[in-house]
């Protein structure tokens, strides 16, 4: 009956709203699981980039002694070796950082209008270097054929001193 295909129809309407409500909630916790590994990781970056500074300054302590003969090779070869650990780690933290920001950017839907808005912007520059082309080529055209019609003159003039 049309009373049962009406309630059916409410009734999926019904769960279809709680679908959207609980796909919302997913999206949103989602993104603020992105947002929270983006913070952490930046503060992360902070961190590395304050213990690579550190042990450069280390390092150019130490390599001061060296020079003065106050630090053994074996000491200068230890800090430079946690100098190059330090910067390996505050760049693999960059890294992080940035995945972590694309992650977020996903969830937000915006890495999508990132991608769009580079593709338009390539578009445009191809047709702007397109027509740069077109411009050169028309500029190569007129130049041969002034340098047909000097010929020509040229050619004229010849022949009327000839004759």
């Amino acid at each position: 009956s049309d009373y049962a295909k009406v309630k059916q129809a409410k009734l999926k309407q019904a769960q279809l709203q709680q679908d959207i409500l609980k796909t919302k909630d997913l999206l949103t916790v989602s993104y603020n699981n992105a947002f929270l590994e983006y913070q952490t990781s930046k503060d992360m970056v902070t961190a590395q980039k304050e213990n690579k500074d550190l042990a450069m300054k280390v390092y150019h302590q130490t390599s001061l002694q060296f020079q003065e003969g106050m630090a053994s090779m074996a000491d200068l070869l230890n800090v430079n070796s946690d100098f190059l650990q330090a910067d390996n780690s505050y760049n693999q933290q960059i890294l992080k950082c940035k995945t972590a920001e694309i992650k977020m950017l996903k969830a937000s839907g915006k890495l999508k209008n990132i991608v769009k808005w580079e593709q338009r912007t390539k578009n445009k520059e191809q047709r702007t270097k397109s027509k740069e082309q077109r411009a050169k080529n028309k500029e190569q055209r007129v130049k041969n054929k002034e340098q047909r019609t000097k010929s020509k003159e040229q050619r004229i003039k010849n022949n009327s001193h000839e004759n």
